[in-house]
């Protein structure tokens, strides 16, 4: 009680995305960072859903570390954000809900 966590991606297999999701709907203070969700091309519309879902708003995006070492890696995500999101939604996960779970 009264501290949040923000679980890893709930992308990669079903079983690992459908425990994080459900472990964000049961818990006020669980949120996610759905950077790496974008390097799978099939989940565009699974986050699609999930941003509309209840849970939506627990939803942010956040860096992982690794990716820098991963030559074009980051740009590739980046342009499946853009490709992926309307402009409102870019800024909602890139932004506007991190200030809000920071408390900026």
């Amino acid at each position: 009680p009264g501290t949040d966590l923000v679980a890893d991606r709930p992308a990669g297999p079903r079983r690992y995305r459908a425990k994080v999701l459900d472990l964000m709907a049961a818990y006020p203070n669980v949120y996610s960072d759905i950077s790496w969700i974008f390097a799978y091309r099939t989940i565009h519309g699974t986050l699609k859903s999930m941003l509309s879902s209840d849970i939506g708003h627990k939803l942010m995006f956040g860096t992982d570390a690794f990716l820098v070492y991963v030559e074009g890696m980051l740009d590739i995500l980046i342009k499946r954000m853009v490709a992926s999101l309307s402009a409102e939604e870019r800024e909602k996960l890139s932004w506007t809900k991190s200030a809000r779970f920071l408390g900026l």
